[in-house]
């Protein structure tokens, strides 16, 4: 017999869409602020350029290597476990994680190294969120409209693309407005750096996603093959030596795997030149419009995101193709 979703499958699916839509945004928020942070704290001089196209580049190594290796142990653990618990944890973990930066930077406690240590760890965490959330879903929606779930997903990120970068800049520079009077905030004059602001939102995002999750059922299929013929349980290695047989075996599933690696690979670097490309060769022409760096860096990187938020309603609208959709993945691409 096939799985049938809960009745109020895509209800609870809305909920969790729009929650995680919020620690999304402030994720994106996060990083935009580490981001300001060590082009205009840690490396704010031009002879630094070197030192922050490194910090930039160790950095997204730091979040990428543990996503990428983590990808198939946390797919394993979220066959096996109580994906609600599961991403209940990772969102908490994460809040905490936020809170942790946004103190060390308000204390100026904050280094390159802790930064980069930080980063790995959310980056692991947030593997295990998105292996359970990204199963989640799909037991929650009816296959009909999971076409329209996804484009859901990428209109949410795309979204946290245009809307994050703008709110982040904005967040950061209260304290300089509340410096010169601007704004009637006098606390924030204190700050002499707007980024763990931004953070700090952040944080309240993960914990707002988690207790979200308390009052919600989300569905986690108990395995029944757990067990060898001996009786011995299989290992999560096992469950994740079976995943890459499953894939090598399914070609066009791997050469779609493949694309996609080799399409981030090529895309990847530029998160680290654009912030170098904006401060140190596009000064002149972002200073003689009246820009900061914050304001520049932050309108580039929300024009980026307008094409893939009005992909993600065309896609949510429609529905996609019904047969063929590789054609849908690929003619984009190209």
């Amino acid at each position: 017999m096939s799985y049938q979703p809960p009745a109020n499958g895509f209800r609870t699916f809305l909920i969790v869409w729009a929650t995680q839509s919020l620690s999304v945004f402030g994720s994106a928020l996060t990083f935009f602020a580490i981001t300001i942070w060590l082009t205009q704290t840690l490396y704010p001089r031009p002879d630094q350029k070197p030192e922050l196209a490194l910090a930039l580049s160790a950095v997204t190594l730091a979040f990428a290597l543990p996503t990428v290796f983590g990808a198939p142990i946390a797919g394993a653990w979220a066959d096996r476990h109580d994906r609600k618990r599961t991403m209940m944890f990772a969102d908490f973990a994460n809040g905490a994680m936020s809170t942790l930066v946004a103190v060390l930077m308000f204390t100026h406690a904050l280094s390159l190294p802790i930064l980069i240590g930080i980063v790995g760890v959310v980056a692991i965490i947030g593997a295990f969120h998105h292996s359970a959330f990204d199963t989640s879903y799909a037991m929650l929606v009816p296959e009909k409209q999971l076409p329209r779930a996804n484009g859901m997903m990428q209109t949410m990120w795309a979204l946290s693309g245009i809307l994050s970068p703008m709110l982040a800049a904005t967040l950061i520079s209260l304290p300089a407005l509340a410096r010169q009077g601007v704004i009637p905030l006098a606390p924030l004059a204190q700050l002499t750096d707007g980024a763990p602001l931004a953070i700090a939102i952040d944080a309240l995002t993960f914990f707002g996603a988690a207790t979200t999750l308390i009052f919600l059922a989300i569905p986690s299929p108990q395995r029944t093959d757990l067990h060898d013929a001996s009786g011995a349980k299989k290992s999560i290695w096992a469950d994740a030596r079976e995943g890459a047989r499953y894939i090598w075996l399914r070609r066009p599933l791997l050469w779609l795997l493949g694309t996609f690696t080799v399409a981030n690979f090529l895309g990847s670097p530029i998160g680290i030149f654009l912030p170098l490309v904006v401060k140190f060769n596009l000064i002149e022409d972002w200073t003689a419009r009246g820009f900061t760096f914050e304001t520049a860096l932050a309108t580039i990187t929300t024009l980026g995101g307008v094409g893939g938020v009005a992909g993600g309603i065309l896609i949510s609208a429609w529905g996609g193709l019904k047969t063929r959709r590789v054609y849908g993945v690929i003619v984009p691409m190209a």
